[in-house]
């Protein structure tokens, strides 16, 4: 307290004005602690009321179990009249060691009212209009019921006279319904840090589909694993012979039997390899097989997959025999529901019985 002059010579109503002015100072100076003692009650339109003593907010200091519990607070009087007993709730309070402050309500920021340096969510963030951080972290889950951007620097250009240009950002997208809404990764258009942004989308995604649109032409470095996809427009690959489907070919075990009455046994495949690329199977054949029982005209071979669609006509070769000059054959799978190509000796004659000699390579639409 400091010391004052004396004012016993000084005239009655002097003296009580120092002493009222010396007892509001001294309720200011004297020592506050952590123990509940009230700082000060903050007046308000309850007063007018009969009970004169309400208060709506007080700030305290309030003693925790320990001095890092301790707390400075603004706090809201529950009780909603002037009647009853006042009961005190913490709005905002200031950790005593930390200075770490904790909003304990609802808040409302108004346009333009909030920026965040920094912020950790550790629980539902709601945010209804434009938000801007510099840096935030999410524990929780964060709401954006309004536009929100997030920009990606571009340090090399914050040498020019525009500074505030970024090349990249992250922005949601409001569409005319929910089922238009968009999550954006977008890039500048513009190629300086001169006049105006135009920001073109790199990607989207459609908030209840969660559908993917890739804009712009797209390199995949490492390969792509696609469950399944539809090409709008066209599809040009500038390195095909890069492209891979499945395995690329594979390998099958053919099934090989006569028409009628002839027999096949003792099959030996050379060569039975297949490709798929959508409805289309490729396929490349080589065995030979030992014919037997009476001998007919054609020779029955199962694919890996069955075949749908009209008759698909192909060229094959045989040798009647364990050696010889190949002769012409032909092959055909039948537009029913069958793995099966069939295949003949040109002009129809039946096969030789003994050992024979079969190749052929084509493609068949499959289901």
């Amino acid at each position: 307290m400091p010391s004052w002059p004396s004012v016993s010579s000084q005239t009655p109503a002097l003296a009580a004005q120092y002493n009222a002015l010396s007892a509001a100072i001294a309720s200011w100076l004297g020592p506050v602690s952590a123990a509940g003692n009230l700082l000060t009650d903050l007046p308000s339109a309850g007063l007018r009321t009969t009970n004169a003593s309400w208060q709506e907010f007080q700030v305290a200091a309030v003693a925790g179990a320990n001095q890092a519990a301790d707390t400075f607070q603004i706090q809201y009087n529950t009780r909603t009249n002037p009647a009853g007993s006042d009961s005190w709730s913490s709005v905002l309070s200031v950790a005593a060691q930390t200075g770490a402050l904790n909003v304990a309500v609802g808040v409302t920021f108004g346009s333009g009212a909030l920026f965040l340096g920094a912020a950790n969510f550790n629980s539902t963030a709601s945010f209804q209009g434009l938000a801007s951080f510099g840096a935030a972290s999410f524990a929780g889950s964060a709401t954006f019921n309004g536009p929100c951007y997030s920009n990606a620097n571009s340090p090399e250009y914050f040498t020019t006279a525009n500074a505030s240009w970024q090349e990249f950002q992250l922005s949601t997208y409001k569409g005319a319904a929910a089922a238009n809404d968009l999550l954006q990764l977008q890039y500048n258009t513009r190629s300086s840090s001169g006049g105006t942004d135009s920001w073109t989308n790199v990607l989207s995604i459609a908030a209840q589909t969660g559908a993917l649109t890739i804009t712009p032409a797209t390199t995949f470095q490492s390969g792509v694993n696609l469950a399944s996809f539809a090409v709008s427009g066209a599809a040009a690959f500038s390195n095909p012979a890069s492209i891979s489907f499945g395995s690329n070919f594979q390998t099958w075990t053919p099934t090989v039997t006569g028409s009628g009455s002839m027999t096949a046994s003792s099959t030996t495949f050379q060569s039975a390899q297949y490709c798929r690329i959508g409805p289309i199977l490729v396929f490349s054949l080589q065995f030979s097989t030992t014919l037997g029982g009476t001998m007919s005209s054609t020779l029955n071979v199962t694919l890996p997959v069955s075949t749908v669609g009209p008759y698909v006509w192909l060229y094959a070769g045989y040798i009647p025999g364990a050696s010889g000059p190949w002769q012409n054959a032909v092959a055909f799978a039948n537009n029913a529901a069958t793995n099966t190509i069939s295949i003949s000796i040109s002009g129809g004659a039946n096969f030789t019985a003994g050992t024979v000699n079969v190749i052929l390579a084509g493609w068949v639409r499959v289901a």
